[in-house]
């Protein structure tokens, strides 16, 4: 959606250039922080900031990109990457607010804290998006190809079923074939993103901006960790943050929640489908009801059954020429020509020609289907 794309760039520079937006962020993100010990953000000093100014606590500290200072400061590496990505999932799923642009530059680790620098740009999700999200992500870890069509229909704001749903359903079953059988640590999530992206716009399922706020910000903390942290699995500790995020108590309320939800709906389902019943049923016995039906995969029958049909017609139009010239033969009727009367030897002729064109349809289409 070029429209949402352009859309989205015009408000990441308003909020870039605008410093107000970037020490609200900080404060927000502050508050954020103080639930872990081990993640942090620099502190603003809002009675500074300004639209053109941003006034914050200065971090002394190393950047994750210099993992040998890191080694020789006793850090561990992997103990680093795992906080941060659990952290990340707890931002993007749990709490709906998350640093969009986590590169090496932005992540310095001081006093065995991880700090998020430069929070200009931030990602929101409300909580249906992040419910979708988390949806989605087991759909395509149990390959369900229905499940991860309806959490991406749900996910762009779908109100009604797109109109080719089995091609949907199709392309959907290559996606999860392709990427919902690999380990986890071989997932390329660039790769999967855009693949689901691409696949939605030959729909027309209008995916929203968030889509590619997550995505970017998600290709990004991997592609920070494939080229620093590579000992780090990031798909697995997102799989993980999910499967353990609910306690027992939440889930089984969030499922009766849900079942109640799914009932209720099932309930003016059947009272709306009771109601329509009633007006076909007086329809019927007016005699105003219509019905329009489709055979699906008909059409090749009916064409088969089409030039059946041609070719028997051309046939019987052969044979009455051949016939009605034979009777005009032997009836002698004149002018001649090759001692056939001129009416009966056109006849032989046109009998001749539809005949052989008769023979080679039927070859020619014959090897056709056979190549098929």
């Amino acid at each position: 959606d070029l429209g949402g794309v352009v859309e989205e760039l015009w408000d990441t520079f308003e909020s870039e250039t605008d410093f107000l937006v970037e020490a609200r962020n900080l404060s927000e993100f502050k508050r954020f922080c103080e639930a872990y010990r081990y993640m942090d953000c620099p502190k603003p000093y809002m009675d500074l900031c300004t639209e053109h100014v941003v006034v914050m606590d200065y971090v002394e500290g190393i950047a994750v990109s210099h993992t040998d200072q890191l080694i020789e400061a006793g850090y561990d590496l992997k103990e680093i990457g795992t906080k941060l990505v659990d952290n990340y999932a707890t931002q993007v799923l749990d709490d709906g607010f998350f640093h969009a642009d986590p590169h090496p530059g932005n992540i310095i680790i001081s006093g065995g804290q991880i700090v998020l620098i430069d929070l200009g740009m931030t990602g929101r999700l409300n909580s249906q998006a992040r419910s979708v999200l988390r949806e989605m992500i087991f759909a395509v870890a149990k390959q369900d190809s229905a499940a991860l069509a309806d959490g991406l229909l749900r996910f762009a704001g779908t109100e009604s079923d797109p109109e080719d749903y089995p091609a949907l359903l199709a392309d959907l079953d290559m996606v999860v074939k392709e990427f919902g059988t690999v380990d986890l640590g071989d997932l390329d999530i660039a790769a999967f993103l855009t693949s689901l992206t691409s696949l939605a716009q030959r729909h027309g399922i209008e995916v929203p901006g968030t889509v590619t706020t997550v995505g970017r910000a998600l290709v990004t903390l991997e592609g920070l960790l494939d080229e620093f942290i590579p000992d780090v699995n990031m798909i697995q500790i997102i799989s993980d943050h999910i499967a353990g995020s609910k306690s027992l108590d939440r889930a089984a309320k969030d499922e009766i929640k849900a079942l109640g939800v799914e009932g209720h709906q099932a309930l003016h389902g059947l009272l709306s489908a009771a109601s329509e019943s009633r007006v076909a049923m007086r329809m019927l016995t007016r005699g105003q009801l219509r019905m329009n039906m489709e055979v699906v995969g008909s059409e090749e029958p009916m064409r088969l059954l089409s030039d059946m049909v041609n070719r028997l017609t051309m046939a019987l139009i052969v044979v009455g020429l051949f016939v009605g010239s034979s009777i005009v033969y032997y009836a002698g009727m004149k002018p001649i020509i090759f001692g056939i009367p001129v009416v009966g030897f056109m006849g032989y002729v046109i009998a001749f020609i539809l005949s052989v064109w008769i023979v080679f349809d039927i070859y020619f289409k014959g090897r056709r289907s056979k190549r098929r």
